[in-house]
């Protein structure tokens, strides 16, 4: 099976995956992955700096105790930046 054939066959049977405050993540990214990981496309990315304040603030948290860019030379700070001039 194809990871779309288990999504589908997960939702026929009711399954979401949802956040505390009702946020359906599939509603909002297109792969429900770690929200840390460096090799996020910019639509996710963005997805998470709108929809989901609290893992973008865990970023932020996260960026603060290194120099080190998040992903291709850009701190989350840039990306930040960039989605509010969007």
């Amino acid at each position: 099976m194809t990871e779309n054939d288990c999504l589908v066959k997960a939702f026929k049977y009711g399954i979401e995956w949802k956040e505390n405050d009702g946020t359906n993540l599939y509603q909002v990214l297109d792969r429900v992955s770690c929200y840390c990981c460096g090799n996020k496309n910019l639509k996710e990315l963005k997805a998470i700096y709108e929809h989901l304040p609290e893992y973008w603030q865990k970023l932020k948290d996260m960026q603060d105790k290194t120099s080190i860019p998040f992903r291709d030379g850009e701190t989350i700070y840039d990306l930040e930046r960039r989605f509010e001039s969007d």
